[in-house]
């Protein structure tokens, strides 16, 4: 690690996901926690206060419906309404089950028997996998359409239970606002990718996500101006509790991404600060600027520029801004962080951008560690290295070969309470 202090930012407290979502609501209110697009052309604006409101009318329409602690699916694309329906199923109603919406129709069912779930939240996108799923499947009491917008026997609207949730509430029900949670309790089944084996149903509860997402803001710098890109699948437990629930705690806006060949577009539209992605994308975004360089003749003073402005320290990082602006430009003006995970970044490239002025660091983490277990920070880091364990996490290699490589293993509040129903 470069010879810089480790420096532990100042966090908010929260006891669960729900302080979580309302200490927000209370602190950064109107402000735009979403920009979404639902077909249309302009981003429009979800407050926090909106996303507050959502979640508990869903959720007391959910209990009203009969499923208190009951297992609830959430599958679809990234959108303001997949977030709003994770939130209101693990802050009150009762065990929350994100599925990839990318597998084969058998594995969607195979989770949903597996994690033995009574209802599912879905997109119109998955419309006909649904609708055969429930030919076969007795056991799943709801279908939750996020875009139906008429209601016939098992199949019910996202829509109309907001306006149900909202009339009950009115009416003086507070099965959802007040109902209590343990936070050292299963609150999600997220189901492992499979790739050594058939998928693990990792069971985590509101103090593993709490305690992860609380240490993370407390090793890297994030406020309520940055805005980040939607961009992984949101199911997959780096996305949802980095890209997601944390921007959320720390007052930020997520701008949802249109798809991978709209990042720079999206970028350019939200004035995006912030991008959490796979190396390959960071890759191929980082060999694009360097072509665009040189098509314009213009590599050999970039790379003389480079050298000088990292000659001056902490002031050349300033003048990069200016420097490098058209740089900038192409992706919105305002881009100040890259954070990769889920593989190993190429060091050339962290360094690349840093050079042009743009912070990029990756870190290590897994699904069973609610994700984070380990980060570079903005004051130290080491391109080669996944990063130092979060503040509390303890890490070691045991087993080692003659080659000190081993299992890594991890201690801490974010470790998992187990594989659901697989000691």
């Amino acid at each position: 690690m470069k010879n810089t202090k480790l420096v532990e930012y100042e966090v908010r407290e929260i006891k669960d996901l729900r302080d979580l979502v309302n200490g927000s609501a209370n602190i950064y209110e109107g402000k735009a926690a979403y920009l979404v697009k639902n077909g249309s052309k302009e981003y429009t604006e979800k407050s926090f206060i909106d996303t507050r409101n959502d979640m508990n009318e869903l959720g007391t329409a959910l209990i009203n419906l009969g499923l208190k602690d009951k297992k609830i699916a959430v599958i679809g694309e990234n959108r303001y309404e997949w977030a709003i329906s994770y939130l209101s199923v693990i802050n009150g109603t009762g065990i929350v089950v994100p599925l990839d919406r990318m597998l084969p129709e058998k594995e969607i069912e195979n989770c949903l028997i597996r994690g033995e779930v009574e209802a599912i939240i879905y997109s119109s996108r998955l419309e006909n996998e649904i609708k055969n799923i429930a030919e076969r499947n007795e056991n799943i009491r709801y279908y939750i359409g996020m875009d139906l917008k008429e209601e016939i026997g098992k199949f019910k609207s996202l829509e109309l239970l907001l306006k149900r949730g909202r009339a009950l509430i009115k009416e003086g029900n507070r099965e959802f606002l007040d109902a209590e949670i343990n936070t050292k309790e299963i609150s999600e089944i997220l189901f492992t990718s499979g790739t050594t084996s058939e998928s693990k149903a990792v069971m985590l509860s509101q103090e593993n996500l709490c305690y992860n997402i609380m240490k993370q803001c407390s090793m890297l710098y994030i406020d309520e101006k940055d805005v980040f890109l939607s961009l992984l699948p949101i199911h997959h437990v780096y996305e949802c509790v980095c890209g997601f629930l944390t921007p959320f705690y720390r007052g930020c806006t997520v701008a949802y991404c249109e798809g991978l060949k709209y990042i720079q577009k999206n970028m350019q539209e939200a004035k995006v600060t912030i991008v959490l992605a796979v190396p390959m994308i960071f890759e191929a975004i980082y060999k694009k600027i360097w072509q665009g360089i040189e098509n314009q003749g213009k590599a050999k003073i970039v790379k003389t520029l480079i050298k000088f402005t990292n000659a001056f320290g902490l002031i050349g990082k300033k003048i990069k801004r200016k420097v490098f602006k058209n740089i900038y430009d192409q992706f919105g003006g305002k881009v100040r962080l890259f954070i990769a995970g889920a593989a190993a970044v190429n060091p050339e490239v962290s360094k690349g951008y840093r050079d042009l002025g743009i912070l990029a660091i990756q870190g290590y983490g897994l699904s069973e560690c609610a994700p984070i277990v380990a980060l570079n920070t903005n004051t130290k880091m080491k391109d080669e290295a996944a990063g130092l364990p979060l503040f509390g996490t303890e890490v070691k290699i045991v087993d080692k070969n003659k080659d000190g490589i081993g299992e890594i293993a991890v201690k801490g509040k974010h470790v998992m309470l187990g594989y659901y129903k697989d000691d």
